[in-house]
């Protein structure tokens, strides 16, 4: 009885640190999102299948964080469930989704090289926000 306590328990605490990163993430990719526009700049990417690259939306940047936060909770969680090493496994698969994600700001088919970097900075911040929200709950668990 107890150890299904601490299971829900440790789930719930790993759930909201998803949250909190994604949103977290999704608050500074939006600020940035924002930023670039204000500098004239409207960053633009293939969505849904399209051909043609349109300008990003803040509900597709919300959704872009809360997503992968709540699939990097879940990694995670199963990490420490079933290995030995879960941070190192953890951090080593995120680092590897981190590269993969970053090949499409370099493959979007526009020619501004500014919408390519502004796209690369919110995919850092997005990877920084939702690996550091799950760290923390890890560290602070310890």
């Amino acid at each position: 009885m107890a150890k299904k306590r601490l299971l829900a328990e440790d789930f719930e605490r790993y759930g909201r640190a998803a949250l909190f990163g994604g949103a977290s993430a999704a608050l500074l990719n939006i600020i940035v999102l924002l930023l670039a526009r204000g500098a004239g700049y409207s960053p633009m990417a293939r969505s849904g299948g399209m051909l043609v690259p349109e300008s990003i939306s803040v509900l597709q940047v919300t959704l872009s964080c809360l997503i992968p936060a709540i699939g990097a909770s879940v990694l995670l969680r199963i990490l420490i469930k079933s290995t030995r090493k879960p941070e190192t496994i953890f951090y080593k698969i995120a680092m590897i989704f981190l590269v993969l994600s970053m090949s499409g700001p370099a493959m979007v088919p526009v020619n501004r090289l500014a919408t390519r970097f502004i796209l690369g900075v919110m995919h850092l911040v997005a990877a920084g926000a939702i690996i550091g929200s799950l760290q923390k709950v890890r560290l602070l668990r310890k």
